[in-house]
């Protein structure tokens, strides 16, 4: 068969299907309305065609601000930053103080330093400390000598801060090269570092106030501590009185303890040394 005779079969096909589906007079009505259909379509097309477009009004954009929520994850995200350099910046101090510490103790324990470079060397490795953490460092430092030793060294400081509060007469004044005070307290590891938290201060001679019966010399060093003037900065006064009141008090506390009213306590000590036993004071 060719092409067409194939079409013609067909069409017959779907003519036949609704009338052996529906029967013919439900088929006839399905054409009809299909019909009717297509009509009605075509017309509400070309009415639809002739009508003028409907102007569409486009609204502005509402300005909402930031996000909040993207807002908040950026200030999340700030604070966790700054904490992490905080962090990272302490650690980096630490380990620099570290390795000062490291470094001072080689060079102090392999004596390849005379005493005026160790005190030097002390000298600038606290510079960056407040008074409290000089204290801190100065105290720890000191717990390591043997107990003889000890004793000596923190008696001396001790009398040095009685001296500075309650005897105005006395200068408040240290040469860091006097031969006394070098044997008595400088060349020990922690007394420079105690001094500073005191309150003594590193100064050049020619900045020094004159001090009645003694002479500085303007070029060398010296560690000196500054009074607030009683008349004109009481309050300030007073409070620099009360700090070293409580320290020296808080010295011969420890002191009276480490001198034989506890002889158990005074055995460990010899035996072990002040650092073993586990004392501690807080400074302010």
């Amino acid at each position: 068969m060719g092409c067409s005779a194939t079409e013609a079969i067909a069409r017959e096909i779907l003519r036949l299907e609704p009338l052996a589906t529906y029967g013919p007079n439900m088929a006839q009505k399905v054409l009809d309305a299909t019909a009717r259909f297509d009509v009605a379509w075509a017309e509400i097309q070309a009415i639809v065609a002739e009508l003028p477009p409907i102007a569409m009004e486009v609204e502005e954009p509402v300005d909402l601000g930031p996000n909040p929520h993207e807002e908040f994850s950026k200030e999340i995200a700030k604070q966790e930053e700054e904490k992490a350099a905080k962090l990272k910046e302490e650690e980096e101090e630490r380990r620099k103080r570290e390795r000062e510490e490291a470094e001072f103790q080689e060079h102090f324990e392999a004596h390849e330093l005379d005493i005026s470079e160790q005190i030097a060397m002390e000298m600038r490795r606290i510079e960056s400390m407040t008074e409290k953490q000089r204290l801190d460092k100065g105290f720890g430092d000191l717990l390591r000598l043997n107990y003889g030793t000890f004793l000596d060294v923190f008696h001396n400081l001790e009398r040095l801060v009685e001296q500075c509060h309650s005897r105005p007469e006395i200068p408040k004044c240290l040469n860091l090269k006097n031969e006394q005070f070098i044997e008595e307290i400088g060349k020990h590891q922690g007394t420079i570092a105690f001094l500073r938290g005191l309150g003594f201060e590193s100064r050049e001679g020619h900045t020094i106030p004159p001090q009645e019966g003694m002479t500085i010399a303007p070029a060398e060093t010296y560690l000196f501590m500054p009074e607030p003037d009683m008349f004109e900065k009481f309050d300030e006064w007073a409070s620099w009185q009360d700090r070293l009141k409580e320290i020296a008090e808080k010295m011969r506390h420890m002191l009276s303890k480490l001198r034989g009213r506890n002889t158990h306590l005074a055995d460990q000590l010899a035996a072990r040394g002040v650092e073993a036993v586990g004392l501690s004071l807080t400074w302010n």
